[in-house]
Formats: structure tokens, C-alpha cells, sequence
């Protein structure tokens, strides 16, 4: 089985998408194990906002997809479902209204999984602090994070805030949440790992980028508001 997931066209890695690579072979290695450029007859999609119209575009040698806590939005809306489509669960009750299915098929995200296989580095463990000493910790959308860094750095650094940029190694970032007392999030899957790791956290807000369709799905299949 292939997996899929989102990669952005500039090829920088993102928290929330690259979860996938090392989440779904841990948790399903045989499922993977076999993986190749050629095995495109069954494709796994999980953690990401890609139930829409670009969906086939992008996997269109795939003869069938799994898809396992995905969440719809983005681009535009689909008008109908793929026979080829698996559909085990969606993100939230928004994704399962907005494409026609069942509420019982409204599950969660996929990136709650992390807390069956997430083992934190020493480190990371001692004190239940971040080795900087900083408790409290800001992990800024992907978009945030590419147009202003450096700024976000300085801004925490003056608040005396960990700055947790989403294009970090996946364990540096898993590493740095859970060491955190309570988590700023304007990645939704840092608040979705916060939440799986019993990290505190308060979503943010500080560009119009944000998508609030997804937060108000994940959030809604939580019974938490947004």
C-alpha cells in the first residue's frame, strides 16, 4: 500500500503533513513495508485537508484509496464520491455533513494517534520543562512560519515563550510540545498533538490564512468549541 500526503510545492516540510511519514509506518508496518513507486494499485490517505476536487488529480494512477481520518475543505468542494473511495472515518462532523456521510462516520483526526507510539527523549522528560526552561511554548501556522521566523523567534524570545517552528524534524516538534506546560497553537496539528499528549493549549490567530473550516471540524468531533 502507497501512502499519501500533501506536500507543498516548495517542497518545505510541514508539521502537520509530514505526521504521516512517521506516524501510519509505525502504527501499520506491514501495511507499508512493501512500499514502492510502482505499487500504486491501493493508496493510504490520513492526516491532512484533502477531501476535494483536487483529490484525484493528485493520486490519479491509485486504482482504490483508504482514507482514514481525513478532513475535507480546501480548493473546491466535491459533487460527488469516488466508487474507488474507502472512507473508514473524517476528521469531524463538518467533513462528514459537507460529503454526504453518515454522522457515525465523524471519528477525529488522525493525529491523535501519535500518543499510541510517541516515546519523549530523556531530555525532553526531565523537570516536565523544555531544556531552555520555557514552559509555555508558540508553534505559528506553516505560513507564518516561512514569512516571518526570525520575527516570531524575537517575539517569543522577548516573552520568554519557546518558539516551536513547524518545519523542525517531526520528533523535535513532538519532543518540544510535550515538554511544554501549555502550548500557543495556530497549527491546528500542534494543538492536536497537545491534546493526544495531555499538553494544555489555546488555539491563535494571527493571520487570515488561518482556516478556521478545519479547527471548527476537529474541534466539533472533541465536543470543544473553537
Amino acid at each position: 500500500m502507497k501512502l499519501f500526503y500533501y506536500q507543498r510545492p516548495d517542497r518545505q516540510p510541514n508539521f502537520g503533513d509530514e505526521l504521516n511519514h512517521w506516524l501510519w509506518p509505525q502504527l501499520c508496518p506491514t501495511l507499508f513495508e512493501n512500499e514502492s513507486d510502482d505499487d500504486t494499485a491501493t493508496t493510504f490517505v490520513g492526516t491532512g485537508t484533502l477531501l476535494n476536487n483536487k483529490l484525484s488529480e493528485r493520486i490519479q494512477s491509485a486504482d482504490r484509496l483508504v482514507i482514514f481520518g481525513t478532513g475535507a475543505g480546501y480548493e473546491q468542494p466535491l459533487s460527488q464520491l469516488s466508487p474507488h473511495w474507502d472512507i473508514h472515518c473524517v476528521r469531524g462532523p463538518f467533513s462528514a455533513r459537507l460529503l454526504g456521510l453518515p454522522p457515525e462516520m465523524a471519528i477525529t483526526d488522525g493525529g491523535l494517534l501519535v500518543s499510541q507510539v510517541f516515546k519523549p527523549s530523556e531530555e525532553a522528560s526531565s523537570n516536565g520543562q523544555n531544556a531552555d526552561g520555557k514552559t509555555c511554548s508558540f508553534m505559528p501556522h506553516i505560513h507564518s512560519a516561512h514569512a516571518a521566523a526570525d520575527r516570531w523567534q524575537h517575539i517569543c524570545q522577548q516573552a520568554n515563550i519557546r518558539y516551536i517552528d513547524p518545519r523542525w524534524p517531526i520528533e523535535n516538534v513532538l519532543n518540544a510540545i510535550h515538554s511544554s506546560e501549555v502550548l500557543l497553537a495556530e497549527a491546528m496539528h500542534g494543538a492536536i498533538v497537545a491534546d493526544a499528549l495531555r499538553v494544555p493549549w489555546i488555539p491563535v490567530t494571527t493571520s487570515p490564512r488561518i482556516y478556521a473550516f478545519k479547527w471548527q471540524d476537529w474541534c466539533a468531533s472533541m465536543r470543544l468549541p473553537y
